[in-house]
């Protein structure tokens, strides 16, 4: 692999996500359900954000259909800064934004997005399942943890 100036410098911000991410859950709250659900949450972006560049879910990594999980990886962030990042508010952010990311790759084997792809479509599939299956998790985490305030 040749790698370029730019792909260690895409490297160095996804460690540096990581390590913020990290340093979060340690300094946080003391609720584990709820430092385990921003742990998938963000092991879950990091393997989206990977695959995408590297790869692609849909496609080869240049295919446009591919940003299309970063929108709704942001808007999720987004939701669950809105909500401060209090846990209810997560558990809707990362529902929502596994929802997203199921619909993304249910509709790009509708549109025919990616079937040059060798395992076509089972490889759109397979990918957006698993990512919306860590977010609901992630979710689902971000819910236990309300129970367990009360």
């Amino acid at each position: 692999m040749d790698w370029t100036l730019s792909d260690f410098e895409f490297a160095g911000a996804l460690l540096s996500g990581l390590g913020l991410a990290v340093w979060f859950v340690v300094r946080g709250p003391r609720n584990l359900p709820y430092r385990l659900a921003v742990g998938v949450a963000v092991v879950a972006a990091l393997l989206m954000v990977w695959v995408t560049g590297a790869v692609g879910i849909v496609g080869s990594e240049r295919h446009a259909a591919n940003g299309l999980y970063f929108l709704a990886v942001g808007v999720g962030l987004i939701g669950a800064a809105l909500a401060r990042f209090q846990a209810r508010g997560a558990a809707f952010a990362a529902g929502v934004t596994a929802l997203a990311i199921a619909a993304i790759g249910v509709v790009a084997v509708l549109v025919g997005w990616g079937d040059d792809g060798a395992r076509y479509p089972l490889d759109v599939l397979g990918g957006s399942f698993l990512l919306a299956a860590m977010f609901a998790a992630s979710a689902w985490l971000f819910a236990q943890s309300v129970r367990a305030q009360f």
